[in-house]
Order: C-alpha cells, then structure tokens, then sequence
C-alpha cells in the first residue's frame, strides 16, 4: 500500500488588498486552547505598510481591524507569532532600513507595543534602538 500526500482543504479565508511584498502569521495556540486565535497578515497597501488582525472563531475569519504606517514602502516583510495575543513582525523600508516590531492582538485589532530600527538612516550605528 502506497501512502499519498492529500491537497488541504480550505475551510474559510479573508483578504486584504496589497501592492508588494505580505507575510503572514498566526499566534500561537495554548495548553487550554491549542488552536490559533488570531491572524495577523504585514502587507504593502499603496505606498502604506498595514498589518490586519482576524479571530479565528471556528467557523470563519472576523476582521478586527487595522493599523497604517502611512508614507512606508516595503522591500520585503515577515511575521511570526510570539505567544496567544503577540506577534512580531520585520520589515526592509525602501531606504534600507530594518525595522523590527511588536504587536498585541486583541478584539479591536492589532495595537503595536514596541519596536527597534537599524540601518541606513541610523547613522551608521548597528545596534537597534529601541523607539518605543
């Protein structure tokens, strides 16, 4: 008998408009609930950077909301989930700038709560400063 990998099966989506480069990422689940329960997607929207949150309630993706960094176009972008109601995000503006963030997520949607930047516009020094 020969064991075949299986397509998954799309239970439900969401979708936001983007322009350049998106990554996306899910909390982590707990002991008392292993399931994911946020999205969290850092997309290019025009010229703005806008990291969007969903629950994950079961049956369908809710939007909670969005936050815009206006006037910051993406090179490149990544997230990942820190714990159940945190994730981080890195983004490479246009100018060559490292940005690194943190972000709560929560019913109205994703509120950053920290950050650090590196590069070009530092003044050359390699460390990260904290911004916030």
């Amino acid at each position: 008998m020969t064991a075949r990998a299986q397509s998954p099966t799309s239970l439900y989506g969401a979708s936001v408009p983007r322009s350049g480069p998106a990554a996306i990422a899910t909390t982590p689940g707990t002991l008392l609930q292993p399931r994911s329960t946020y999205v969290v997607a850092a997309t290019q929207a025009s010229d703005d950077m806008r990291v969007t949150a969903w629950q994950d309630t079961t049956h369908e993706l809710q939007l909670l909301g969005h936050f815009d960094f206006p006037g910051y176009p993406l090179a490149a972008v990544a997230a990942a989930g820190l714990d159940s109601s945190h994730v981080a995000t890195a983004e490479v503006g246009a100018p060559g700038n490292l940005w690194l963030q943190s972000w709560r997520v929560g019913s109205h949607g994703p509120a950053i709560t920290g950050g650090a930047m590196e590069g070009p516009n530092t003044r050359g020094d390699a460390r990260l400063r904290r911004l916030v």
